[in-house]
């Protein structure tokens, strides 16, 4: 992942032809724009935060009054289509009950935020600020798996971002680190992914090793799902089968991740049931 620059709120302000005590006011008011803050205090601003006030301040400079502009903390843009300012809440990304950090809950609710309000520039800024701010496993299962899940439910909706492949690729990216990161030694398995279907393969791997077993590798075959094979050596058709919205044949992201059964368990219940 990239790094990420920051501007302070002078910067910020110039760039837009704002004073700084009108953002201040702005973000008082409106809860917009929501920087972060140093130790210190002061806010620091990314890029992409800096372009939407530019942009905000140029649509106020034109007549739009800017309680009309910025709805519940977030900028509703005029050129957005209609279906896109409606925010449907991601009813399967946001049923994880998965313990972690403060700062990590709030990290996954701005993004599903972002998601449902179709903002990728935000959302990508979350994915990249997690591993600076969050412990590994705290990343994994509460906003890089949260996210992917939301992408797809987006997807099968009909609702596909046009960043989406670009958002999927950054989850599985960092996914890999991860698994990078992992020295375990537990049980054996192995990862099937179908054609176009790697990413979220990427992503199961992650998951898998994160949470002890060792994934002796992965392959990717013919059609169907990401399939989690047990026994180190993959058999077609006898391991379980791995979505991220989980299915009737399925098992989803979100019950991989859940810390009240291991997925070795998991992952012999659904084959079994599968024969």
């Amino acid at each position: 992942m990239s790094d990420i620059a920051t501007l302070n709120i002078h910067q910020v302000a110039r760039a837009a032809g704002l004073t700084t005590s009108l953002l201040r006011v702005w973000e008082s008011r409106y809860g917009w724009p929501s920087p972060r803050r140093l130790r210190n205090g002061y806010r620091i601003f990314t890029r992409h935060q800096m372009e939407e006030v530019v942009r905000a301040a140029s649509l106020v400079r034109e007549g739009m009054a800017i309680g009309k502009l910025i709805v519940d903390a977030l900028p509703r843009w005029p050129a957005e289509p209609e279906r896109q300012q409606l925010a449907q809440p991601l009813t399967s990304a946001r049923t994880f009950s998965i313990p972690a950090s403060a700062p990590a809950l709030r990290l996954r609710n701005e993004i599903l935020d972002a998601l449902e309000r179709s903002h990728p520039g935000r959302i990508r800024e979350q994915l990249q600020f997690a591993p600076l701010e969050l412990r590994p496993s705290d990343e994994l299962s509460a906003v890089l798996v949260p996210a992917l899940v939301g992408l797809c439910e987006l997807e099968h909706r009909g609702r596909r971002l046009q960043a989406h492949q670009e958002l999927l690729e950054m989850i599985a990216s960092r996914a890999r680190q991860l698994t990078r990161l992992c020295r375990v030694h537990g049980p054996l398995v192995s990862v099937v992914s179908a054609d176009g279907a790697e990413l979220i393969a990427d992503v199961v791997v992650a998951v898998l090793a994160m949470r002890g077993c060792t994934v002796a590798g992965t392959q990717t075959l013919g059609d169907g799902l990401p399939v989690v094979v047990e026994h180190g050596t993959p058999a077609l058709g006898g391991g379980a089968r791995v979505a991220a919205l989980g299915g009737s044949e399925c098992i989803g992201l979100a019950q991989l991740v859940d810390p009240a059964i291991h997925p070795l368990a998991l992952l012999e219940h659904a084959a079994a049931v599968a024969v």
